[in-house]
Parts: structure tokens; sequence; C-alpha cells
């Protein structure tokens, strides 16, 4: 479980307590404390021997800085100032600068007292007081979370520790050390309303029971333990109560101040509650109480610490260790942390999350880039194949248009065969008739389609044949005549005649006009007739002659 160490480190002592978040409290699962030796002034050599050996080496820790090396200013803003709490704190700091000519490190808690108002307490430490001790915090190599000061981390613990009793009126805490008394002044609902430290702690009381029973400090302190008394009838009574009234008279000069700077009833103390080593000398609170005229009694133990003797004297150290927690949690502390180490802590702490982070994104990138390469290779696969169908259709289409030009030809081939092929019957039938009606003196030679003789060029004679200019007629132009595209419509017979006056070519033309197949027939003139591919000696004497037959429509 995680857990925060706080340290309170004194002239005399140095305290550590382990703090615990277990559901919405903070229990103390440990203590330990180190008495220091009187007189020496470089304490590094014995504290650090002992944070090796309670094991908390780069374990997060909490670091208290004392009363009397903060400074802590109430302020109070005017409903009209348009300033923030922090701007109001950063303001006062400067002014303070001018006077001290020191740096200072600040922080602020805000006061709840009447609604409506705005109060807040104003706590101040020198920059090189808190460098120095984060220096020493460094050398022990303890992983620091927070600088608090240690009347703000008795107030913590006395929340801690009222935890379930029900709101009341601010309170005094008076946590007794040993060279000097710390002063925290609020409650649950106001929050931490007055700080304050004085000169006055349970060294006064050794020293009392040293000078009267002349005896050395040592055997001093530990009768004092055992046998110290207020009020009681011993020896060490007179000399302790002497004692008690000194310390009484500088808490009654630190609640002086208080009530100068809070005189509003609801900001009035209605009890006192002692902690601390001193806290312990029996009949102290109540010499308290008779004094100030408040009930007075010793804090209540915290959780985790109800078995533990002296639990007093720990009682700020368990109060920076629940600081550092709630901080941890997001509640607001007072914190004099300087701002360069909070980023560094926030940075060393979230790195191995940052490093996290990045590992992460490289291995999200590096697989997205290899599912990309994966993609783009199956993309370029894909296209490879799309490619290669397109160009087997490319050469397939281009084989089918092949193909089809070829067909094309066969067919336009074909067609003059296909026409005579379906016009066979009749072509034979008008050969049949003109064999027959035909006399000795015709005779044919030329049988053939109109397209394929009117392809042929035309004759050109000289002037018209004797006995044939009755004959000719009206006609069209061998260029006017088109193609069938249908079959053989047309048919044409030359041939020659030896009767000049072509009665029996009439009498024959007469016999096909007559066939029923047959639409008409009439003679070509001799503008439109091809010339004979062969001069015949047989027919020089011989009238030559052009049947155009033209069929029906199968």
């Amino acid at each position: 479980k995680h857990t925060v160490v706080g340290l309170d480190i004194g002239s005399h002592a140095a305290k550590a307590a382990w703090g615990e978040q277990r559901g919405r409290s903070v229990v103390i699962t440990r203590v330990e404390s180190l008495r220091l030796p009187a007189g020496k002034e470089n304490l590094d050599s014995v504290i650090q021997p002992w944070i090796e050996k309670l094991g908390i080496r780069r374990h997060p820790c909490v670091l208290g800085i004392s009363a009397a090396d903060t400074i802590f200013q109430p302020l109070f803003l005017a409903p009209e100032d348009p300033r923030s709490p922090e701007q109001a704190a950063a303001m006062e700091v400067l002014r303070f600068k001018e006077m001290a000519s020191d740096p200072m490190i600040f922080a602020h808690s805000q006061i709840n007292i009447n609604p409506g108002e705005r109060r807040l307490l104003l706590a101040m430490a020198r920059a090189a007081i808190i460098e120095r001790a984060l220096e020493r915090a460094r050398g022990w190599e303890l992983e620091m979370l927070n600088v608090v000061p240690t009347p703000a981390a008795l107030f913590e613990a006395a929340i801690a520790a009222e935890e379930a009793a029900p709101p009341q009126q601010p309170a005094i805490y008076a946590n007794i050390g040993a060279s000097g008394t710390e002063i925290a002044i609020g409650s649950r609902d106001t929050g931490l309303l007055f700080a304050r430290a004085f000169g006055a702690g349970g060294q006064m009381f050794t020293d009392a029971v040293s000078r009267s029973e002349q005896i050395p400090a040592v055997q001093a302190e530990n009768r004092k333990l055992s046998e110290g008394a207020i009020g009681a009838d011993s020896s060490l009574s007179s000399a302790l109560a002497q004692v008690a009234d000194t310390w009484i008279r500088e808490l009654q000069s630190c609640l002086a101040v208080y009530r100068s700077l809070f005189p509003d009833r609801r900001a009035q103390p209605s009890r006192v509650l002692l902690t601390g080593g001193g806290a312990e000398l029996r009949g102290m609170a109540e010499r308290v109480s008779a004094a100030l005229q408040l009930p007075a009694s010793l804090l209540p133990p915290l959780p985790g610490l109800s078995t533990t003797q002296r639990y007093g004297s720990f009682s700020a150290a368990a109060g920076l260790a629940i600081a550092g927690i709630r901080a941890e949690s997001g509640s607001p502390v007072m914190s004099l942390l300087p701002e360069e180490t909070r980023v560094e802590l926030i940075f060393r702490r979230q790195k191995p999350y940052w490093i996290s982070a990045g590992i992460a994104a490289l291995l999200i990138l590096a697989v997205s880039l290899a599912a990309g390469y994966l993609d783009f290779k199956r993309m370029e696969k894909h296209l490879r194949d799309q490619d290669e169908k397109l160009r087997r259709r490319q050469a397939l289409m281009a084989e089918i248009d092949s193909i089809r030009a070829k067909n094309e030809i066969i067919a336009e081939m074909a067609r003059p065969v296909r026409s005579v092929i379906d016009r066979a019957p009749a072509i034979c039938e008008i050969i049949s008739m003109a064999a027959g009606a035909a006399s000795q003196q015709e005779s044919f030679f030329l049988v053939a389609d109109a397209e394929t003789y009117f392809s042929q060029a035309p004759a050109q004679p000289s002037g018209p044949a004797p006995g044939m200019r009755e004959r000719r007629r009206a006609v069209q132009r061998p260029s006017e005549v088109l193609t069938s595209t249908s079959g053989i419509d047309r048919v044409i017979i030359e041939g020659y005649t030896r009767n000049t006056s072509l009665a029996s070519v009439k009498n024959l033309i007469t016999r096909l006009s007559e066939a029923d197949f047959i639409q008409s027939a009439d003679l070509l003139t001799d503008d439109r007739m091809a010339p004979p591919p062969v001069p015949v000696a047989d027919h020089m004497l011989s009238q030559r002659f052009a049947l155009d037959i033209r069929l029906k429509s199968p």
C-alpha cells in the first residue's frame, strides 16, 4: 500500500510517522524517533544512518519547517477588491520583501468565518531556509513530496484526531516541544486561522527541576517524567508551577494578538488541546484551563497511535504524513515547496508513466506501420492482379476485335456468294427461259448481277450502232446505280444477234417479262453497256445487246 512518511526534525529530536490512506481516513501505521545530541552543529552524520535504518531512502516524504522559520500573516480582502487570493498573497509578499530584501517562498490557505468575507492565512519562509532543508533531504536521498510548516501539520493532525467529533468553534492547539511551542488556532469549518510560535517549551521544565534539585539535566529529565506534577504535593511542584505560569503568559500573549486580528465572536476559541512531550506533564492541562478559563485537555490520539506511549510527541510528524497524503489526493494543503522543485518532482514521479506511454506509443506506431506496410503490400498485390486482369481483358478485347474484323471481311466476301446462292434458282430459270426463247440468230456470252456488271467502266463508243437509236431510253447512269445489300435483284444478260431489227430479242424480253418472279425486263442503252472482254471475230457482223432484268423481292 502507498504510504507517506512525515519527518519532523527539531533541535533535540527527529521524529518520523508513516501515514496510509484507508478508506476516507488516514491511519498512522508506524512512528519512530531519534534523540539528537545536544550542542552538535552538524547533525547529518547522526540523522542519515537513522534514515537508512528506517528504510525510507527514496521513499515519499514530507518535511516540516518550524514555525520559528515561518511568518504567518492573516489577510482580509474587501468585497470590492478585484484581486484573487493568489494575487493578494503575492502582493503582500512583495511588500514584505521590500523590507526584508530576501527572496521568499509563500503559501496561503482559505479562512471561512463569516459568509461573504474573503480572508486567507499567508505563510512565508525565506527561500534560503527552504533550499537548505531540501539540500539536506537530497543528501539523505529522500523523495520529497512537500515542505509544510509544522503549525499547519499540527492543525492537520488535530482535525484528523477529531474527525468523528461534531463541528465546534475554533480550538487552540498547542504543541509543546523541547525548545519551544507552536500554536495553531482553527476548526474543521473555519480552516487554519492563526499560527504562531514562542520559545518556551519542555526544556524549561527540565531546567527548573535541575536548578531546584541541583542535579544534571539528564537526571532532571527523568525525574520530570516520573515524578513531575503541577499542583501536587511534591518538591518539584513549585518549580514546575512557576515555569508553567511563564508558559501560560506566552500563550496569553499569542491569544491577545489573535483576538486583535479576529474579534468576531464566532472566531473565539472554545477550548485548548495540548500535545507534544511537554503536554504530558501531570497537572499542566488543568493549570492552563484555570488560567485561560477554557476547557483544556490532551489531544486525542490519531488513528493507529492509541497504543503508542507519549503519542503526543508525534503529532507534528503525523500531521506532515497526513498533509502529504491529502496533497496527493488533490486536497488543498499549505505547501512551501519551491515551484521548480514541484515541477521536477512531478516530472520525476510521472517519468515512468511518460516512458510507458512513449513505449506504448512506439509500439502503436510500429503496429500501425506494420499494418500499413501489410496493407500496402496487399493493395500492391491487388493492383498487380487487377492490372494483370486488365491486360488479359485488353488482349481478349483486341483478339475479339480482330476476330470481329475478320468475320466482317468474311461476311463481306461471302455476301455476293450468299446472294448468288439465294437467287440461284431464279438465275437458272432466267438462263433456261433465255435459252429456250432464243432463236438460232442469238447467242449469249455473259450472265452477271447488275452490281458486278456496272462495276466495270462503261464503253465509250464513237456513236450508236445502226438501228439502235429508236430503242434508246432514258435510264440511270451507271454511277446512279446503288449497290444492293439485300441480294441479287437485277440480272444482266449480254449476247449477239444477227437480226439487226432485234425482233427476236424483243420477243425474248416479252417472254421474260411474263415470268411471275421477274418485275421487268428491258434493253440497256449502248452507253451503259460494259465493253466486251475479248473481241470475237464470228460476231463482227452481229448486233450486241444487253438485257436488264429486274427480279421481284423474294
